[in-house]
């Protein structure tokens, strides 16, 4: 299977839309007392949200939010989904909760309860993942693509699996099932993120080594799974007392940011990576000071400053059109976010269908535990402004 074709495919469905992403597993924010009403969110993973007792939470259907100047789709709490610490939303949704073992999210919504109108709560199932359980205390889990995941243990290992789902897993013509492996030549690591130029792993001393997957052309998914785990690690020389990464960017001990890559954030606001493909080696990025957290795509980026405040740099969609068509979209220099206080996390997601046809779905979680959302929403229409999502019992 072609990686290219496979990340071109349109998944949304008709309830939950389901976002192609990369899919991270990252610790939520300390979690908080529930005091009662609404849910305290402690993450975004695209659609979905997880709140601070471990509940996920997932897009209503049959519905629409009547609250003025809120986002326009609620969210509801998905059934006996609970207990989780983090969770992500990709080809598969992961869950993962505190024992370290990975759990697979999957819609089981039946035909009759798509019709039903009153049904808002999508029917889900979860699974503990098959081929990651005899791995113990996994921290972190993604997928690059292509249905081929990478793990990290907590003793610092890296691990290559096939992130395929279970309806392909039980399909006797499916040929692809890699075996779960360690990833030989990088260890002591503390984080991962994938990016443009392969996969990039940051290491307890603070440096930074990426392996490059070989996955930016028509590749075979079994060649990038051997290329990760036979390809060696290289040191990012510029890259030091680093303290956090993304993709494409990382954050020092010192508060200075850095981005390389292929994105238009590393190589100007006109570059094509099409017609002139070529990628920028790491560079601090002196406007961008007192950062706490970000999100990057390559193209745009979010960050939230030491106040609370958030800001944007980039290139952002602006109406989204045909399937296939261009959109049009307007560079942004580093400037603030209106409307937004007291956040403390974002994330960005330029890849919320067939690549960044449709745009971004951008989110911040506020310190009280709001969830705020702009950008592409699910009727697949562009929300200019954050508006905060009504999360209904």
């Amino acid at each position: 299977m072609n990686m290219k074709s496979w990340s071109k495919k349109w998944l949304m469905t008709a309830s939950v839309a389901l976002a192609v992403s990369t899919l991270l597993i990252q610790p939520p924010q300390t979690a908080r007392a529930t005091t009662g009403g609404e849910p305290k969110i402690a993450q975004a993973a695209n659609l979905l949200a997880l709140d601070d007792q471990g509940n996920v939470w997932i897009p209503a259907m049959h519905t629409i939010t009547v609250k003025d100047n809120f986002y326009s789709k609620p969210m509801v709490k998905a059934k006996d989904l609970d207990r989780y610490v983090s969770i992500s939303s990709s080809n598969m949704q992961f869950g993962l909760k505190a024992d370290g073992t990975v759990w697979t999210i999957e819609e089981d919504t039946s035909d009759e309860e798509r019709m039903n109108i009153s049904q808002q709560v999508p029917s889900m199932r979860e699974e503990q993942f098959p081929v990651l359980k005899h791995i113990e205390h996994i921290v972190k889990a993604e997928e690059l693509g292509a249905m081929i995941g990478i793990a990290l243990d907590a003793t610092g290992k890296v691990w290559t699996f096939g992130a395929i789902p279970r309806w392909l897993r039980d399909s006797p013509t499916f040929n692809f099932n890699p075996e779960t492996s360690v990833v030989n030549g990088i260890d002591h690591v503390k984080d991962f993120a994938f990016g443009s130029k392969g996969i990039t792993f940051l290491k307890d001393d603070g440096t930074v080594w990426y392996i490059d997957t070989g996955n930016r052309g028509g590749v075979d998914n079994i060649d990038i799974f051997n290329n990760i785990r036979t390809a060696p690690a290289v040191q990012i020389k510029e890259l030091h007392d680093i303290v956090q990464i993304r993709r494409d960017s990382a954050l020092s001990k010192d508060g200075s940011f850095w981005i390389w890559g292929y994105g238009k954030l590393a190589n100007g606001k006109d570059y094509d990576h099409w017609r002139n493909p070529q990628s920028a080696e790491p560079a601090k990025v002196e406007k961008i000071t007192d950062i706490v957290d970000w999100g990057n795509t390559g193209d745009h980026a979010l960050f939230v400053k030491k106040d609370g405040t958030v800001w944007q740099w980039g290139s952002f969609v602006t109406k989204v059109e045909a399937l296939g068509k261009q959109p049009p979209t307007e560079w942004r220099e580093f400037s603030r976010v209106a409307g937004l206080t007291d956040v403390v996390s974002v994330t960005t997601n330029d890849s919320y269908s067939v690549g960044a046809d449709y745009g971004s779905l951008e989110s911040a979680i506020k310190k009280d535990g709001t969830l705020w959302r702009w950008g592409i929403n699910p009727s697949l229409q562009i929300d200019p402004t954050p508006m905060q999502v009504e999360f209904r019992k």
